[in-house]
């Protein structure tokens, strides 16, 4: 139980750095409130779609590999996505030949890898995270 307490304490410190972080490059990216609500929009709609799809595979992952496996899937997530988000956010430089060759910049790469963290991380959250915490309670 105390690991369970930790990781849900880790992950809701994580995903507010993270969540945090993302508005900002997303303000930066559409300074325009009517563009900047278009997005969160959009966002909004495509978690929904990633969570029912987690959610029809949920009961995979835990039939298969157990509620231990299932509940790291979520920190994993969040550590592989939070690493491309923030090495966009430290250093774009970095990525600007990326972002050429894809015909943007690295602001929105930034934005764009931000959104797949908070949808993917959030998905996890609902699908796999919160239904193997009630199990282990």
């Amino acid at each position: 139980i105390r690991n369970l307490a930790t990781l849900v304490i880790s992950y809701g410190m994580a995903i507010n750095i993270v969540e945090v972080t993302w508005k900002g490059r997303l303000r930066a990216a559409f300074p325009d409130a009517a563009a900047y609500s278009g997005f969160l929009g959009s966002f909004s709609q495509v978690t929904g779609c990633v969570t029912i799809v987690m959610m029809l595979l949920g009961r995979s992952v835990l039939n298969r590999f157990g509620w231990g496996t299932a509940a790291t899937i979520t920190p994993a997530i969040l550590l592989v996505t939070g690493v491309a988000f923030f090495s966009l956010v430290l250093a774009p430089g970095v990525w600007a030949p990326v972002a050429a060759a894809l015909g943007t910049t690295p602001l929105m790469l930034a934005v764009l890898a931000g959104a797949a963290q908070n949808a993917l991380s959030k998905a996890s959250k609902y699908s796999l995270f919160d239904p193997c915490k009630e199990m282990a309670f």
